[in-house]
């Protein structure tokens, strides 16, 4: 198999090479028939690239240190050249929320908070894509990493069953 991935990009890159010095000739030559000779379709005539499509999937995991890794994916229909501003919101347990505040700008789908501030009840990370010509995306939808545990509507209540932890001998009150 890894033979086969060879000779196939042994191929990708001869047709390349191939393709340039057809486009340099056409181009000196100011002969747009080079490439019916060469029998390959004249490219198509590059514009200038629209703006990024907002990410999407953004996932949040724990480290064991206290970071927050993040990872997105993005449909860009493979056009590239694109940078990723992130940022973050802070929900302090005392309640409230703080501005948006940048967190990094970065080539990669995957980052990882080293910073994250201590005394939060949960943090929100919003990413938009940036062009290398400068057109900017939306910001994605939120995504929240909650800390501590989710109060339960449906959770039972003490009258119905929960049981209270009670230190080694002490006493039990039974149930009439």
């Amino acid at each position: 198999m890894s033979e086969k991935r060879t000779a196939i990009g042994a191929l990708r890159r001869t047709f390349g090479g191939l393709s340039t010095i057809i486009d340099g000739l056409a181009r000196v030559s100011r002969d747009p028939a080079v490439y019916i000779r060469a029998g390959i379709k004249k490219p198509d005539r590059k514009g200038p690239l629209p703006k990024p499509a907002a990410p999407t999937e953004l996932k949040n995991k724990p480290r064991t240190n206290g970071e927050l890794e993040l990872r997105f994916k993005i449909d860009d229909d493979g056009r590239g050249n694109l940078m990723y501003e992130v940022r973050r919101r802070c929900q302090p347990i005392e309640g409230g929320e703080r501005p948006w505040e940048p967190v990094a700008i970065t080539p990669s789908r995957m980052i990882v908070d080293e910073d994250v501030p201590p005394g939060l009840r949960a943090i929100s990370y919003q990413v938009r894509a940036r062009r290398t010509n400068g057109k900017t995306g939306e910001w994605s939808s939120a995504v929240a990493f909650p800390f501590g545990t989710i109060p339960s509507y449906n959770s039972p209540s003490a009258a119905e069953g929960q049981v209270e932890a009670k230190p080694e001998g002490a006493a039990t009150a039974r149930p009439a």
